[in-house]
Parts: structure tokens; C-alpha cells; sequence
């Protein structure tokens, strides 16, 4: 199963808890199907002030209608904050927004760039991130459904799947991951992991289980919350497979 957020309603699914902070890399998997294009709507976010003040950061992941930096469109952002230097961001290649589902990948190694995978492959950014160190900073809670602009909004879609590594992936685990072939293997270093599976498509959701084991249970909010969708995405890689 899957969790879906409808437009025209706040949905989301939140654990308040700094998941994110005081590691050396990360890597954030996201597997979502956006309802429209040309959107500013996110799917991952990591601090409260930053939703409802347009940020972001420190940790997160969103589609992005118009680049601030790199001037391309319908591309998607991320960042990752570390101590040495905050508001970092990468903005992918343009025209990367779509309606069919997307694997994303993020990632982050101490003497690096965010990076970012789209559908196992690394998008060049329009813009150039920074390179820089130190430990992840300032996220206060984990938010899925709801980005940096979405303080009136929500995520416009279906999220498949959300995964947080405390380490940077290896090409072979992103490719596991994309295939869906032995990603459920790939535990080392997961902090958390969201899979809506609890629930038939169209009835609410009230929690989503962490399958990581350290108990982030997320918890359903909104003006109207997230609703159990088909989980199109695992279920036909494992039929191919």
C-alpha cells in the first residue's frame, strides 16, 4: 500500500522527533507520483518554522516550479544542512517534473554535494551546490506529504515509500532500491522507514508504522488526512521480477 494526499487538502504524515540531526552523511529515498506539474509541492521535510515560513531546509525534498539559483523550471530541490554551512540546496535538471511515479534518492557524504538520483540516474543541477562538512543540523521533525511551501498545501499525490539512511548508499544499493529487487535487505544504517501498509485503498490513515524498527511511528494530520492508496510501484516490480 501507499499513502495519498488529494488536492485541494492539507494531508500530511508527521513524527516529532531531530531523526536527521548529527550525522556525517545521509541519504533520503523517496518514491512518489505527483497529480500535476509545474507545482512548488512537497513530499519531505524536516523543520516546522521552515514549512510554515516558505524555507528550504534543513532536510528536504520537494518539486519546484521555477529555480531560485539555477533558473531552470519543473525541476525538483533538496537540502541538506550540515554545522559548517546552512541553506545549502541543489535544483535539478529541468523538465524532471512529471505525473508517473519517481524514485528519488539523496544523498550527502562529509566533503561533498548534495546529489540527487532520479529514477537511478544523477540529475546534473542547474545550479552548483556547495561542497561542505561537519554533522546534519536543525531539523526539529519528519513531515511526508507537506514541503518548504506547503504550509496551506500539501503534497498533490501518491508517496509510495519514504526511507532514511544514516550513511551514504552504495551505486548498487540505489540500483536494489530502483529495481526493487532485495531492497528490503538493505538495512544497514535506517533510521526510518514509511511504507503505507496498513489500511485498503480509500480508508483513512490515522498512523503509518516505522518498518526501521526505532518506533517513529508517523501520525496523520491535516485538514483532511492522507488516504491508503494501491501501491502500483512494488507491485509490479515484483510481478516483472
Amino acid at each position: 500500500m501507499a499513502t495519498e494526499s488529494p488536492g485541494g487538502t492539507t494531508s500530511w504524515i508527521t513524527y516529532s522527533s531531530q531523526v536527521t540531526n548529527g550525522y556525517t552523511a545521509l541519504t533520503v529515498v523517496a518514491w512518489v507520483k505527483s497529480d500535476e506539474t509545474s507545482s512548488d509541492r512537497g513530499f519531505f521535510q524536516t523543520l516546522t518554522s521552515a514549512i510554515t515560513g516558505g524555507q528550504d531546509q534543513p532536510c528536504c525534498m520537494r518539486y519546484d516550479a521555477a529555480g531560485a539559483s539555477g533558473g531552470g523550471s519543473n525541476l525538483i530541490k533538496c537540502a541538506i544542512d550540515s554545522t559548517d554551512k546552512t541553506n545549502n540546496g541543489l535544483e535539478s535538471a529541468s523538465g524532471v517534473q512529471t505525473t508517473a511515479p519517481q524514485c528519488l534518492i539523496m544523498d550527502w557524504e562529509v566533503g561533498d554535494r548534495e546529489r540527487l538520483y532520479i529514477d537511478n540516474s544523477e540529475t546534473t543541477p542547474t545550479n552548483t551546490p556547495p561542497t561542505h562538512t561537519g554533522t546534519t543540523i536543525n531539523a526539529d521533525s519528519v513531515w511526508m506529504h507537506r514541503g518548504g511551501k506547503d504550509n496551506s498545501n500539501s503534497w498533490n499525490g501518491v508517496v509510495y515509500e519514504l526511507r532514511i539512511y544514516n550513511r551514504k548508499l552504495s551505486a548498487a544499493e540505489r540500483s536494489a532500491i530502483y529495481a526493487q529487487q532485495g531492497q528490503d535487505t538493505i538495512k544497514g544504517g535506517l533510521v526510518l522507514h514509511w511504507h503505507g501498509d496498513q489500511g485498503a485503498p480509500g480508508t483513512t490513515v490515522s498512523s503509518v508504522t516505522d518498518r526501521s524498527g526505532n518506533g517513529y511511528t508517523g501520525t496523520a494530520g491535516g485538514t483532511s488526512s492522507p488516504t491508503f492508496a494501491e501501491d502500483v510501484v512494488h507491485t509490479r516490480r515484483r510481478r516483472a521480477a
